[in-house]
């Protein structure tokens, strides 16, 4: 078999990619998580600290992997029921807009995606929804998939369809994927953190030999780099969390290797 770097139509041999993952993030939105170990009031200035340190390591992108903020559920509830109100709405928007403003502030391409904690429809009121980017040669693409019944992840719909559609591909452009949940390992102990079907999805991605790169985050804890016959998949860990970590990957074309180191801040 011919090698990455020869198959694919690449600028960039090297991508690195910044990921930082469930921020929890709570500033204008009031109070605290019953969730001790999240210091989500803490994030703000966490968060703005770490991207500053993510950039003197000189990504190509940052990706946020979603749970950009920590909504409250009764919250989430009544944005449902179509019952949220004024003052919660501004809210998250300014939470939102405070995310933006430290990412554009890096001048470095980003990419989030939407977590189950966050609020879509307020989210790409303040951010621009980016289904695919193109840059140096590699195409990131996210997918915005939801909780179901008993808050199981599953790939549905459109999104389903875009999934099948990118692995099918005319292009060999390298592909990097993003998601908010977890494809591997299977990790359902306590909440379903995996996809209904994670598996199928899983080997589909391994399968196609288009993507080399597949990131998560959700699951608190993150997961190693796992290395399956032709992608790499990884779970960060969450940054509401001590030790405040956010990860770098090198995606290397020529050696078919990616890497990974996570710091603190």
């Amino acid at each position: 078999m011919s090698r990455l770097s020869d198959r694919f139509e690449v600028k960039s041999i090297v991508m690195r990619i910044a990921q930082i993952t469930d921020l929890h993030l709570r500033q204008a939105i009031p109070g605290v998580t019953t969730h001790s170990e999240r210091l989500v009031r803490e994030v703000p200035s966490l968060f703005a600290k770490a991207v500053r340190s993510a950039k003197e390591h000189s990504p190509d992108i940052i990706v946020v992997t979603g749970d950009l903020l920590d909504v409250p559920d009764d919250w989430i509830s009544a944005q449902a029921n179509g019952m949220l109100g004024e003052e919660e709405t501004l809210a998250c928007l300014a939470d939102y807009l405070y995310i933006k403003d430290v990412l554009d502030n890096s001048e470095l391409p980003y990419m989030v995606v939407a977590g189950n904690h966050d609020l879509p429809n307020l989210l790409w009121q303040i951010f621009e929804r980016f289904d695919d980017l193109s840059l140096n040669g590699f195409k990131f693409i996210a997918f915005h998939d939801e909780e179901t019944e008993n808050h199981m992840p599953q790939r549905l719909g459109l999104e389903r369809e875009r999934f099948e559609e990118t692995l099918h591909c005319v292009s060999e452009m390298p592909q990097v994927h993003l998601q908010h949940y977890v494809l591997t390992p299977t990790l359902h102990e306590g909440y379903p953190h995996s996809y209904l079907d994670d598996r199928t999805i899983t080997e589909k991605v391994d399968e196609s030999e288009r993507v080399i790169l597949s990131l998560s985050g959700h699951y608190h804890q993150g997961t190693e780099l796992l290395h399956m016959k032709y992608a790499y998949f990884a779970t960060g860990t969450a940054f509401c969390n001590q030790p405040h970590a956010y990860r770098i990957y090198d995606v290397d074309l020529e050696r078919k290797h990616v890497s990974m180191k996570q710091f603190n801040v």
